[in-house]
């Protein structure tokens, strides 16, 4: 209160108003990240999810299109499942999964290192353009690496997003009454 007060008496309603937009922006552009982030990661996992179930393989779309099943379609149906998710008014659930974030980290971590040693039996890999790596065929285990990529977008925005959303959380973690 005594801050708030400061500021409107030193930047008077110009600057106090400021203040209390210019974060609420921030964050809006950091959830704006966060979904596209998670659009085009919920892609191919249901794409794989498809593969397994029917057999058959479809076509990946790079460029998001409404022809075909691509990234628009998981960003309408991800939509309404957060907005449902967000007007929960218990979160306790939430507050116990988050609990368990550790338990997921080494999960995924125990997942890298067993996948990364199964594809080192069995897999062929070679160094090449990025071009190269679009026309790899999976079934024959012979898989292209690129060095450098233009495809990193989604890797800088999980970046670059964490990076932000640091410096959020930890002044609501210290003002709060039970840590």
């Amino acid at each position: 209160m005594v801050r708030q007060l400061l500021i409107l008496i030193f930047k008077g309603k110009t600057g106090f108003y400021t203040g209390l937009i210019a974060p609420a922006v921030l964050i809006v552009g950091a959830v704006a990240v966060y979904y596209v982030i998670m659009c085009s990661v919920l892609y191919p996992i249901l794409l794989a999810i498809y593969v397994w179930c029917t057999g058959s393989t479809p076509e990946y779309q790079i460029k998001p299109t409404f022809s075909t099943f691509s990234t628009s379609y998981c960003a309408i149906g991800l939509f309404p499942i957060l907005v449902w998710l967000c007007s929960k008014k218990d979160l306790k659930i939430f507050m116990k999964v988050g609990s368990f974030g550790i338990v997921f980290v080494v999960f995924l971590m125990v997942f890298i290192v067993t996948t990364g040693i199964v594809s080192l039996g069995n897999t062929e890999y070679s160094i090449g353009p990025a071009y190269v790596s679009d026309d790899t065929i999976w079934e024959t285990n012979q898989r292209t690496l690129v060095m450098f990529s233009t495809q990193f977008s989604s890797l800088a925005g999980c970046l670059g997003t964490g990076y932000f959303l640091h410096t959020c959380s930890l002044p609501i973690l210290k003002a709060n009454v039970n840590p």
